[in-house]
């Protein structure tokens, strides 16, 4: 959607005409998922609020003041948190009640720095309240723990909706004041440092829901690295990555959900593993 966002200028190589047929494709696509959700007696409670984190998600995508950007973001985290109320224990809402009162008030403040030309504060306002939101190292272990304790379709929402919503947040940012990334040795190092932690517990995980949250902190270093090095290949990189990770996660978590609900989930990653292979 960024396409159409003012200011922001297409990448190279990208035809205009086809950008209305893939949100066309992506909207149908999520519509059915929706429609799916609906036959299935454990999510219809759910629908509602599903529905509205991911409008509050869509419409900040066609912001184009960031502050409003900003506070749908945070409508669409919020929205979310009561799902996470509704189905999880009160230490993973509180876990998550954390992560999207800090990482908001970080965002919103380093969006103010910003716009009063305060560039050192906007930057690690802006910095701290990104890392916290994607869980990329060091702010990563919250992730993984909400993932465990909440149904698969909540943490799918997460993690492919909103938290993606966010990362399109970052990339508007990073193409609209380049010189946040600076030094770009710090993010970069941060980036591949979140991919290779994340790989390595990966290796050792066997919670199906805890091994996903992980892979989708894996991407999310990889796609940073794509944002922070600024090339156009880069730049490409990283907007086909988040679609690809967003449709991906949406689809393994959904894949888990319905056998969840109906309590014959094994949550042993290496039997879905086998399983796939």
């Amino acid at each position: 959607m960024r396409w159409f966002v003012p200011g922001i200028q297409p990448i190279d190589g990208v035809h205009e005409s086809a950008i209305p047929m893939l949100l066309g494709f992506g909207c149908a696509l999520a519509l059915a998922a929706f429609l799916l959700a609906g036959t299935q007696k454990a999510w219809r409670s759910m629908l509602p609020l599903l529905a509205m984190s991911g409008v509050a998600a869509l419409a900040a995508t066609w912001m184009v003041q960031p502050v409003a950007r900003l506070a749908l973001l945070e409508i669409a985290s919020a929205v979310t948190l009561l799902l996470v109320w509704r189905t999880g224990s009160r230490r993973a809402a509180g876990i998550y009640l954390t992560v999207i009162a800090l990482s908001a008030a970080s965002l919103i403040a380093g969006e103010f720095a910003l716009q009063q030309g305060s560039g050192d504060w906007a930057r690690a306002l802006l910095l701290g309240g990104f890392l916290l939101k994607l869980a990329i190292v060091p702010l990563l272990l919250w992730l993984p723990a909400l993932a465990e304790a909440v149904p698969a379709l909540v943490i799918g929402v997460i993690t492919a909706v909103v938290d993606m919503a966010a990362f399109g947040e970052l990339y508007l940012t990073a193409q609209s004041h380049p010189e946040l990334l600076l030094p770009h040795e710090l993010w970069i190092g941060v980036a591949i440092a979140s991919s290779l932690l994340a790989s390595l517990l990966m290796l050792t995980q066997r919670n199906i829901k805890r091994l996903l949250a992980l892979s989708t902190i894996e991407d999310m270093g990889f796609l940073l690295l794509g944002v922070t090095v600024a090339s156009q290949l880069g730049l490409r990189g990283a907007l086909i990555g988040s679609t690809v990770h967003a449709l991906a996660k949406a689809l393994l978590f959904i894949s888990i959900s319905a056998p969840e609900a109906d309590g014959k989930l094994t949550e042993d990653a290496r039997v879905w593993l086998r399983a796939i292979q």
